[in-house]
């Protein structure tokens, strides 16, 4: 090959990149106004020019997870996850979508796998996340015992998050400790959680 050839596929490389990044743009300011529809095919057409910017596998995932298309949510990460392996939220992502789909099993092999992929690391900035919403899919399987587990990481890892503190309250006070229960909902009413201000007003007298 050339050297000339070399620079003009260097240069048609640089042209399509510009390109994504004004199909993404057009796009963003699109998902800013709420104009979900309209902005999906063009985070589409950017992918397809560019598929070295997660940002743009991130918008276009943004815009169906608005739309509660969850399906081409999970689809979109799944293919995303091609391109970045070592990326863990978006196996968090995945989760997020086959957690509204009721698809708990595959949501806790998921947010597991995000776990795995961030090596637990405390440094990963929404690992808390990743295990809060492991915990509410063990939750809603009545599986308390894990819950528990991951809302003592979650609280570990994020100490002032005060959706951790109220639904490990719940799961206390179904264990009939009242005591921990309120505890911990009087925590989560003191980092901004208006909602369990009727819990403590019926139980925690």
């Amino acid at each position: 090959m050339y050297a000339q050839d070399v620079e003009t596929i260097e240069v048609d490389v640089l042209n399509y990149n510009r390109e994504a990044a004004n199909f993404n743009d057009k796009g963003f300011a699109l998902l800013e106004v709420k104009n979900y529809s309209e902005a999906i095919p063009l985070f589409k057409k950017a992918i397809e020019l560019d598929t070295t910017n997660l940002t743009y596998f991130e918008n276009l995932g943004l815009a169906y997870k608005k739309i509660n298309a969850y399906q081409k949510m999970l689809e979109n990460y799944q293919k995303a996850i091609l391109y970045f392996p070592e990326e863990p939220d978006l196996y968090y992502y995945c989760g997020d979508a086959l957690q509204e789909m009721e698809q708990l099993d595959k949501a806790i092999e998921a947010y597991t796998l995000a776990i795995k992929v961030a090596n637990d690391d405390d440094t990963v900035e929404y690992l808390y996340l990743y295990y809060f919403n492991r915990a509410n899919v063990y939750l809603k399987q009545k599986d308390n015992m894990n819950a528990m587990k991951d809302y003592n990481r979650t609280i570990e890892l994020e100490p002032y998050f005060h959706g951790a503190f109220n639904n490990r309250g719940y799961i206390k006070f179904n264990q009939q400790d009242k005591r921990g229960a309120c505890d911990d909902w009087r925590k989560a009413l003191e980092l901004g959680n208006k909602t369990v201000a009727k819990y403590i007003a019926k139980y925690c007298k």
